[in-house]
Order: C-alpha cells, then structure tokens, then sequence
C-alpha cells in the first residue's frame, strides 16, 4: 500500500518549470471549463431538459474551480480540483442530455479521465475516479434517470465502474510517467548539472565557453573566479582575464577574429591563438576545444591548466642539472669555470647596466648565450636566446623586467656556485708541484736572478695551452650537439703566457669563432666523403709570439667561406660588396650571416663582430683567408705587446732544462719534478 501510494503521490519539491507548465495548463483548463455553460445550454435545448437549471447547476459548478485558482498557490492542488470539476461537469452533461443520447454522454467521463493526465498528477485522476463513482451510485439510488435512459440494473452500474477504474489506472500510469519523464525532466536535468557542477566546482582545471563574438558563456568552473576574479557573463575574453603580459589582450582578439573568419583550416587558426598566460606569479597553459555544429564552428570551451607548480619544478630541475655540469666543469678546470664566471659576471652587469638597445648589447648577450652554453648551463643560455629575439622584436632594446629576471638567474647561480667552491681567492698565486720543483732547482744553482723573476713573474701568467684546450673541448661539445663527428684539434700555444684577468673577455668573445668553425665552416661526413676528405674534421689552436707581436688563429679545413652568398647577403643589407676586403668587412657586420635560419649556436650575425670588437678595444685587428672546399684561417693579432708598460703576453724566456742544469746539489731530488714539466709544456722551449 505504501509503494501504491508514493506512486500515487508526487514529491513534494515542485520545479520551476513544473509551476510554469501548471500554471499555464491550469489557465487553459478554466477556459475549457467556461465553455461547458453555453455548451450546456445547447444540449439542453437539444434534450428538451430544463435551460433554467443548466443557467443554474453549471455556474454553480465553476465557482469552486475560480475560487481555487484565486486561492490556492500550490498548482498540484488546484489539478485535484479540476479533476473533480471535470466529473462534475460530466454529471451534468447525462443529466442534461436526457433522452436517446444520454448514455453516449457517458463517454465524456471516460475522455475527461485521460485528458487529466497532461496534469502529470496520479491524485487529479483518482480524484475524478471517486468523483464519477459517487455519482453513479448516489444518483442510480435517488435519480437513475439522471444517469441513464434506460431501467439500468446494478450489474450495468458495476459495469461502468469497472470502466472507470480501469481506465484509471491506466490514466494515473500515464500521468506519472509524463510527470517522471517530462515534467520532471527538469529535475533529472538539474540533478545531472548540479552533478556536473560538484565537478566543475572541485575540478583543478579552468574551463570557460566561448561565443564566435568572443563574449564569455555562463557556465564555467568554480576556479576560475578564484583565478581571474569575480565572473562576468557577456564580455569578451580579452576583457575578462585581466593582468595579462602587455600584448597578450591584442594577440587574442586577434587570433580570434581569425579563427571566426573561418579562412583559415580551423585547426591552422587555433594555432595562433595564445597557449600559454602568465598573470602575476602564476602562469596557465590553454587548451582550446572547439564545438561545431553541421560542421561548422558554433563555440569554443577554453581549458585552462595552472601550470606554476610545474614550471617552478621544470625550473628547479634545469637549476640543479646546470648545477651538476658547473661541478663537472669545475672538477676538470676549476680555474678555468673561474675565469667564466667573472667574465659572465661583468657582461651581466654591463647588459644591466645598459641603457637602450644597439649592436654592442646585442653583442654582449650573444656572446654571454654561447659561454653558458657550452658550460652546460642551458637555463641562462635559453633565457639569453629568448632575449635575442625579443631584441629583434623590440629594436635592439630590453626590457627592465628582463634585465631583472637575468640579474636573478645570474645572482642564483652565482650563490650556488659560491656555496660549491667559495669565494675565489685573487690574491693567491697557484702554482704547479713541477714548476716549484724548478724554481728550487734554480735558485740553488747558478741561473741568473733576472730569470729566476721573470720565471715567477710568470706565475701571475696561464699557459696559452689550457685556455686553448678548453676552446678545443668547446669545439668536441658543439660539433656533437650539432650531430658531427668530433674534430681532430691540434693546439700549438708556442710556450705563450697570458695575464688570465686581462685576456677573459676576449676568450669569451672567442668561442664565436670556435662556433663559426664547427657549425659553417666543418662539413657533415657525407659532404666531407662527397669532397674526399676524412670523416673528421680538422680544427687548428695556435697562439705565438713572434718579434714582439702575439697572434692568436684558428684553422679549419672546412668548406671555407662562401663569397657568393655573403655578397648577396651584403648586397641584401646594403653593404659595400666589390672586393673581397668589402666582403670580409661585411663578415663582421652585425646582423650578416650565411644561415638560413636561427638555431642555437648561429643564424644572428652577431657573434663575429661581437669578437672582433673586443680585439680591436684590447688593440688588435683581424686577418681572414678562406679558400673554398679547403678551409678559413682567422688570425687576430697585436703588435708590440713585449713592449707595454704593463705585459699581458708572455713568451718562452728561457729553457725549463738550463733551469734544472744550474742546480746540481739537488738536481737529483728535482730531476723527476722536471720531466713532467717538459711533458707538459708549462714552459715550452
């Protein structure tokens, strides 16, 4: 009993589209109800039965029916009322109908039943069910001729309540299932958006639906109020997201009316929009899904991710991988990654430091890009490839808060690499177990004083062979990032000293070169095979001095220089192009290259001129000789260096061996420190 009457009842939440729906139909149930009086009259005419009490009986009917619709506020109720006025009606409508007819009236009862269905309420049809039920058994009882036209038996009434019950039940079944799958639809609707809402209002990602006019669509995640602040339907995007990076608002309107414009493949249109946002400290990746309808782009749901968690993780894993290359760059040459490190410290502060653009900025970053690089340390060397293109965006200049964010990253790698080694200690003079050896073996014999301080004036002094050895590593790490086999590499440093503080920037500016000759000027193996030369590559160091003037070269037996194609580049930039002087000048002049496209290690234009501007302030010049198919020799030299006041250049003085022959009370204690001393070319005779 209990199922049969929650079936029957409905629950007690009424929708809003339920009261609308109701609301309406019971309007027009008034109307239908109005209609029965002159309906009424009709019949009665027809019937030859009283007009006098249809004008009376049938008004008296509605009056409930009007008074319930002013009164009652609950819509379910006033359905119930209808349902018994609907067999009231229908009792009128026998009674009135006396004569042949009057049983066909009969069917009224039945179609008034199964119209009260639309009401979606079990209890108006059983309401009507009882209704009709009284009446027939009140009025068989008292007036049977107000029911039918015939001297009816009990068994005929049973018969009609049979009926009606049956129909009944079939009515309160439809009736239920219209309110279960239509009028409560809503309610099945609105569970599954609340459902969906829960999600949306816990998930961690943002999503946003857009309209093709850019104009923001109601629904939406929870969080992205909480990320972009309070939500407003209606307007546009690029309005909405506010403390977007300068430009990233006009990018987007842009990319939109693109993508709505519809000329463009949809997917090539996407493309151009913004994928990632960065507001404040946070940064978001975008995801774009578009919506179509017969094919064609109706709206579009943006998903947006917090990625700030991931990037500061991306970020802390570059750190810490940068910082275990510095360890294994210091491990090999401490003194060396020194010698980076102060020189990347003083281009840092002049890119700081500077103020609008020019070539000579450009220069600096170009040349601080290329030594982080081949450090290992990729983080600032990727940060320095994005300020080069920025800078060719913004006409050479950066921006103050790149300067910052590079100041930060030097300033953080700076504190780590402190943390590793300490301070370095510049008033320490390091000098090697063999090289003390000698100079014990010298002051105990005979060598002349001045020899002995100029060979401890030295000291001061790195050997030209280590500064070269390291550009001889750069040279194998780049020729293997570039996917080529690691030149062979001669270095002659010819006994050559230089003062390591004086000759850091122009080592640094160096690796241009180097790069230059791994990346345009050596072949790939098969071009190298095609043009009959070993797979390898050959790569020539050499640093000398000779009559007092210092020449530092490196030599490839690459491809050499290709003349035709730095003319059309000159002639492309307006440059003087006739000679081939004209051509070599053309060379270092910033924005020329023989690339295609910008990469890693070339493409700018940049770094030559960056290298031949730090040997000319230091007073040099260059000297260029370039063969095609058989390689370029790059001479950068300086004369009269052995007579400055304050020498930066070293040259072999004296022999390591005269040294140790001077000293012959402990030349035995020493002989085996000396050996390694001429193997290694410390001092090379």
């Amino acid at each position: 009993m209990k199922r049969v009457l929650s079936y029957l009842a409905l629950p007690a939440e009424i929708s809003d589209f339920e009261r609308q729906y109701l609301a309406r139909l019971n309007r027009i149930a008034l109307v239908f109800f109005a209609c029965h009086l002159p309906l009424f009259v009709c019949v009665a005419l027809l019937a030859g039965t009283s007009i006098v009490q249809t004008l009376i009986l049938t008004p008296l009917v509605l009056v409930g029916p009007f008074i319930a619709s002013r009164t009652m506020t609950n819509p379910r109720h006033l359905s119930v009322v209808f349902g018994f006025t609907a067999m009231c009606m229908g009792g009128l409508l026998v009674h009135f109908g006396k004569g042949p007819m009057q049983i066909e009236m009969h069917f009224y009862f039945f179609t008034l039943i199964a119209l009260l269905a639309v009401f979606g309420n079990p209890m108006a049809i059983v309401t009507a069910a009882i209704t009709v039920a009284l009446h027939h058994l009140v009025l068989f009882l008292i007036l049977p001729s107000s029911v039918f036209n015939y001297r009816a038996s009990l068994w005929a009434v049973g018969v009609h309540a049979a009926f009606v019950v049956l129909e009944s039940v079939a009515a309160c079944f439809v009736a239920r299932s219209f309110f279960d799958n239509v009028i409560g639809l809503e309610k099945i609707v609105k569970k599954r958006t609340d459902d969906l809402r829960l999600v949306l209002d816990n998930v961690g990602q943002g999503f946003l639906t857009i309209n093709l006019d850019g104009s923001l669509l109601p629904e939406r995640s929870a969080i992205v109020d909480t990320w972009f602040g309070p939500f407003v339907p209606g307007k546009v995007i690029w309005e909405y997201v506010a403390g977007l990076e300068a430009g990233v608002p006009e990018w987007f309107h842009l990319g939109w009316e693109s993508v709505v414009e519809d000329v463009l493949p949809l997917d090539v249109a996407i493309g151009q929009l913004p994928r990632r946002w960065k507001i404040g400290p946070r940064s978001f990746s975008l995801d774009y899904r578009p919506v179509l309808a017969d094919g064609k782009l109706s709206k579009m749901v943006l998903v947006i991710s917090d990625i700030t968690a991931e990037l500061e993780r991306e970020r802390f894993e570059a750190e810490q991988r940068d910082f275990l290359r510095a360890f294994e760059q210091i491990a090999k040459d401490k003194k060396g990654f020194q010698g980076f490190f102060a020189e990347g410290s003083e281009i840092v502060s002049r890119i700081i430091g500077a103020e609008g653009g020019g070539s000579e900025l450009r220069r600096q970053v170009h040349t601080l890009k290329g030594n982080c690089a081949l450090f290992g340390l990729s983080r600032l060397a990727a940060f320095c490839h994005d300020l080069e293109s920025g800078m060719a965006e913004e006409n050479g200049a950066i921006s103050t808060a790149d300067r910052a964010r590079l100041g930060e990253m030097w300033g953080t790698f700076g504190a780590q690499l402190r943390a590793l080694v300490g301070r370095e200690h510049t008033s320490l003079v390091e000098v090697e177990r063999a090289e003390y050896a000698s100079i014990l073996a010298a002051l105990a014999g005979d060598v002349a004083r001045e020899e002995i301080a100029w060979r401890i004036r030295s000291w001061e002094f790195e050997a030209a062979d280590r500064s070269l050895s390291r550009l001889a590593d750069q040279a194998r790490a780049i020729a293997g990032r570039l996917g080529k086999p690691a030149p062979t590499i001669a270095i002659e440093a010819n006994g050559v000293h230089l003062l390591p503080e004086r000759w850091a920037e122009f080592w640094s500016a160096f690796t241009h070169a180097v790069r230059n000759a791994v990346d345009h000027g050596l072949e790939t193996p098969e071009e190298r095979a095609s043009a009959g030369k070993p797979a390898k590559g050959a790569l020539q160091l050499r640093t000398s001095l000779e009559n007092d003037d210092f020449t530092i070269e490196i030599s490839d037996d690459g491809r050499g220089i290709d003349w035709q194609l730095l003319r059309q580049r000159a002639l492309t930039m307006g440059l003087p192009c006739a000679t081939e002087q004209d051509l070599i000048e053309a060379m270092f002049h910033d924005g020329v290259t023989t690339r295609c496209q910008v990469s890693e290690f070339s493409g700018r234009g940049i770094g030559m001129g960056a290298v031949r501007a730090v040997c000319e302030r230091m007073g040099g010049a260059v000297h260029v000789a370039s063969t095609s198919g058989a390689g370029t020799t790059v001479r950068f030299f300086w004369k009269d260096m052995l007579r400055r006041m304050d020498p930066i250049v070293l040259g072999p003085r004296f022999p390591a061996v005269a040294l140790a022959q001077g000293a012959a009370p402990i030349a035995n204690s020493v002989a085996a420190a000396v050996a390694p001393l001429e193997a290694s070319a410390v001092m090379r005779t």
